[in-house]
């Protein structure tokens, strides 16, 4: 009897111990998200819903314009990162501003945020 009881609370403890730590294992939280990996979100979002923006052309920076401006893209307002989109959208064209004042010029190829 003494060892069912042990073994009872041992199971239990366990459990409770597996439990917490699963929590470690679930999706990301929103601050956890680098910028070049919500930027794949949205270039994921653009493949599924058939547009072809190029990161750093001018058609990407008007969409995301747009999109800052009036929410253009309704069907992307609606998707379940879109805060975390609206946030690297809002990112991208500061830095983009930022870049173009020292000259430079932020092709889709020659730029990536920084890690």
């Amino acid at each position: 009897m003494k060892k069912l009881l042990i073994l009872s609370l041992s199971l239990a403890f366990t459990l409770v111990l597996l439990g917490f730590s699963s929590g470690d294992a679930q999706a990301k939280e929103t601050d956890e998200f680098t910028l070049n990996e919500i930027q794949q979100i949205l270039q994921d979002y653009f493949s599924e819903n058939d547009l072809e923006l190029e990161v750093g052309s001018q058609d990407y920076v008007e969409y995301l314009l747009l999109q800052l401006l009036d929410k253009h893209d309704e069907k992307l307002s609606k998707h379940p990162q879109y805060d975390m989109i609206h946030y690297y959208m809002g990112e991208y064209l500061y830095l983009l501003d930022q870049h173009q004042g020292e000259g430079g010029y932020m092709g889709n190829d020659s730029w990536r945020f920084k890690e």
